[in-house]
């Protein structure tokens, strides 16, 4: 598999912001990774964060099933008063 394609997760919580962790996305957004990312998030959900802002600048590939997966986790959140950030994205993800 190629490096650049490979999906990599890093988060930190946000200082700024209660209930909040930065993710940093990397590599490819594909239907594998988004279920891993849906996890991984619905995991912090359900032990008390409310928002997710997600910095996109270092993702070369959002298919539809990562785009599928914020909305899931958008409506998740919205029911308890959260939600999501989307920022950094590249020319190539605004295209999907």
């Amino acid at each position: 598999m190629n490096t650049e394609s490979r999906f990599r997760l890093d988060h930190e919580p946000d200082p700024a912001i209660e209930d909040a962790v930065m993710v940093s996305l990397s590599g490819a957004l594909e239907v594998n990774a988004a279920h891993e990312l849906w996890d991984w998030a619905s995991e912090q959900a359900a032990a008390g964060t409310r928002f997710f802002l997600f910095d996109m600048s270092r993702l070369n590939i959002l298919t539809s099933a990562g785009v599928g997966m914020f909305v899931r986790l958008f409506v998740r959140l919205k029911g308890v008063g959260g939600g999501i950030a989307i920022f950094g994205c590249s020319d190539q993800v605004h295209e999907v």
